[in-house]
């Protein structure tokens, strides 16, 4: 049974019309060094990205996500 979730793959254009992008957690693991630092649009927890992220959309944290996924807001 295939379990793996289709994720689409979109120009930047598009991405920067996205409604939120998902970060990680300050004090989660990052093998990169160049990471680039924030907070979450929805706790204000502190968040790091990769520097290609889209720069328009709400940038939230994993928790967060969750909570809206589960909850429906966040």
């Amino acid at each position: 049974m295939d379990t793996s979730i289709p994720i689409d793959i979109v120009s930047n254009e598009e991405a920067e019309k996205a409604d939120f992008v998902v970060c990680l957690r300050i004090g989660m693991p990052s093998s990169f060094t160049d990471n680039e630092y924030g907070k979450c649009a929805h706790c204000g927890h502190g968040i790091f990205f990769r520097p290609y992220m889209p720069k328009k959309p709400a940038k939230i944290c994993v928790q967060c996500l969750n909570d809206l996924a589960i909850g429906g807001k966040a």
